[in-house]
């Protein structure tokens, strides 16, 4: 009897300490979340709007649930680095970037991957997602000149949701594109810059139709803070 009290109640002191293990994961990556978001609104909202976008395509490639809840987190945090103290007052800037700004900027992955190492413990893969989103198929892009599979599943779907939001969301120094002309950009890239078997999902309509639901949504809430913004100037 008294064995079996004891049991169960080793199952109740279990139970709590995953779920107490859950929400402090949770609010760790909440606080990471706030923390970009206090240096860099705009890096921040893309960020979730990337999650979302790279969610909806790892969702219809099929990926296991452990997978696309990783690749879901690394969209999340894959812009993290643009934080670091020499880089940050680039990525505020209403300007253009020059050719050397660029070239620091491009530094910003490898930064994320040193901010984030403490986590690699708890979420293996997830640097190497991190530090790869900027790779291309063909080995053009960067940190390494990575190609094919040698990039991380997660990292080629994070590049193709990176790009597509990022050209379709307005930013202070240029307008977005139309919507309908991101989606051909990224099918523009096929086998040079993205994953054919990755465009193939994305030529599904009902992804291509989500995609431009969320692209829809962030422009939505992109203008809603710009008028707010020019209230404010009145």
């Amino acid at each position: 009897m008294l064995g079996g009290i004891a049991g169960v109640a080793w199952l109740d002191h279990s139970r709590s300490s995953r779920r107490y293990l859950a929400r402090l994961h949770r609010a760790t990556i909440e606080t990471l979340l706030n923390v970009l978001h206090a240096g860099d609104p705009f890096s921040a909202r893309h960020s979730r709007r990337v999650a979302a976008l790279a969610g909806e395509l790892a969702r219809a490639h099929r990926l296991p649930p452990e997978a696309l809840s990783e690749i879901r987190l690394a969209a999340l945090l894959h812009d993290m680095g643009k934080l670091e103290e020499h880089l940050l007052p680039i990525v505020l800037s209403p300007d253009r970037l020059s050719g050397n700004e660029r070239e620091k900027i491009e530094e910003h992955p490898r930064e994320g991957a040193h901010i984030l190492a403490p986590l690699e413990e708890i979420h293996p893969g997830l640097i190497g997602i991190v530090s790869s989103h900027h790779e291309a198929w063909n080995g053009g892009g960067y940190p390494r000149g990575l190609s094919g599979e040698e990039i991380p599943l997660g990292a080629r779907i994070i590049s193709m949701a990176d790009v597509f939001d990022a050209v379709t969301q307005p930013r202070v120094y240029r307008d977005a594109d139309c919507i309908e002309d991101g989606i051909r950009l990224i099918r523009s890239g096929r086998g040079s810059r993205f994953d054919p078997d990755l465009l193939d999902t994305l030529d599904q309509p009902a992804v291509t139709a989500r995609w431009i639901e969320i692209a829809e949504a962030g422009r939505r809430e992109e203008s809603a803070l710009q008028n707010v913004a020019e209230e404010a100037l009145v």
